[in-house]
């Protein structure tokens, strides 16, 4: 298996042609950008319709449907059809653990969703193992990168500044 400092030093000096021989795969799973060539992979592109991501999660379309009208996933839209990306499958198959394996129903599912900050983010970096070198919060498994665990902020500063809430709310006593 390649590397990721190898596959992009792949990617640097050679053509695109190259991609037929990486698994595609691998190119979804290791950034939310992989530039090949001129082609630029865009994990939240909208690549798929509603039949098709229920019958990879094992799930029924309405399931999908519910999941949405109660705010855990918001697929785009093309037109009046639902366009599910690689990261919203993500969250699906998240979303499908903690229902399925968890026992969580739909508000308990939404009440762990609202503790990640990034679900809804392209900015999310995705989490590290536990034996990582990096601090991650053991009992916060990452939703992106299925065994590892969200990262712990250093500072305030790196936590509070990135929060949304935080940005509106500057100069509230509470949050200073």
């Amino acid at each position: 298996m390649l590397a990721k400092r190898d596959f992009n030093e792949i990617i640097d000096k050679t053509s695109i042609k190259l991609l037929n021989i990486i698994p595609y795969w691998y190119i979804l799973i290791t950034e939310p950008f992989v530039w090949a060539g001129d082609k630029m992979l865009d994990e939240e592109r909208p690549l798929y319709t509603i039949g098709t991501v229920a019958d990879l999660l094992g799930e029924h379309p309405e399931t999908l449907r519910v999941w949405e009208r109660n705010g855990l996933i918001s697929p785009q839209r093309e037109g009046n059809r639902r366009k599910y990306s690689n990261l919203d499958l993500k969250r699906l198959k998240f979303i499908k653990f903690m229902i399925d394996e968890q026992g969580l129903n739909i508000a308990g599912v939404r009440q762990v969703t609202r503790m990640y900050s990034c679900w809804f983010r392209r900015t999310c970096r995705g989490g590290a193992r536990k034996n990582s070198n990096v601090p991650v919060n053991e009992s916060k498994p990452c939703w992106k990168e299925e065994g590892t665990f969200c990262l712990q902020a250093k500072d305030k500063a790196e936590f509070c500044h990135s929060c949304e809430r935080w940005k509106r709310c500057r100069d509230c006593a509470d949050c200073n």
